[in-house]
């Protein structure tokens, strides 16, 4: 009985927690002169994520 209350628990947390970090990474990866970035990898260590832009640096 304690398994599966353990379980459905950490299943609902890990759910929220998707919920929560769904918004991603968005914007424009530009340089120090404002000219975009295309296909630049950026890697955010907090959120254990990343993303590469398209040709558009988007």
């Amino acid at each position: 009985m304690f398994a599966t209350r353990l379980l459905f628990f950490t299943t609902i947390c890990a759910l929220i927690s998707a919920t929560l970090f769904a918004g991603g990474i968005s914007g424009t990866i530009k340089d120090t002169n404002g000219n975009v970035i295309p296909f630049a990898t950026i890697y955010v260590k907090e959120l254990g994520t990343g993303t590469t832009s398209n040709v558009e640096g988007n």
